[in-house]
């Protein structure tokens, strides 16, 4: 007969002994999590563990696009980062469209997911984080300069309200015009 102090036997280990093992796995395998968090926390701003959440519709390139920037204020955002050199979710948050805090946030973090924007400390204030747009999300120029030119061209008559501008220079100096956004936009960000 077992003594009670005596540990089971099941399969040639000991409960003492398995449960051990488990228990030192377990351990293991916090460790390393742990590891590769720390590790991809600290890793310079180049380099980022990226998980997405957005669910492609299909193959298609615009569809994948618009998947990413195709919501009525992703473009919006971007549009007062280059134009208004907006920079803070404040910033943001007083934009004539009054986006909502919590869309705002949800925005921000799936452009910077998708390394559209670039998220940085402000200085001196840890607090306040300070978006900059990313070679990616200044590719994204060009479609917005096209966008305001459509726009103009085929919306205004649905949408009386629209800000009149003459555009003319956009579309006949549309290079001038985009470098000169651009050359604003990264004085803007020194």
């Amino acid at each position: 007969q077992r003594n009670a102090l005596q540990p089971k036997v099941y399969i040639g280990l000991t409960t003492d002994k398995y449960f051990f093992h488990i228990f030192e796995f377990l351990i293991i395998t916090f460790v390393l999590k742990v590891k590769v968090y720390y590790y991809f926390q600290n890793a310079s701003n180049n380099f980022k563990f990226i998980k997405m959440d957005i669910d492609f519709r299909c193959q298609c390139p615009i569809s994948s696009a618009l998947d990413v920037i195709g919501d009525k204020w992703t473009l919006l955002i971007i549009r007062d980062m280059l134009f208004d050199h907006k920079k803070t979710f404040k910033d943001f948050s007083t934009s004539v469209e009054s986006i909502a805090s919590n869309i705002l946030s949800s925005r921000l973090k799936l452009l910077e997911e998708a390394g559209i924007i670039r998220k940085d400390k402000l200085d001196g204030n840890l607090k306040s984080n300070i978006y900059t747009l990313t070679d990616k999300g200044l590719d994204l120029l060009p479609v917005i300069a096209e966008l305001t030119l459509w726009s103009d061209a085929h919306v205004r008559e649905l949408n009386p309200i629209m800000t009149k501008g003459d555009y003319r220079f956009i579309k006949n100096n549309k290079k001038k015009f985009l470098d000169g956004v651009l050359q604003s936009y990264q004085k803007s960000i020194i």
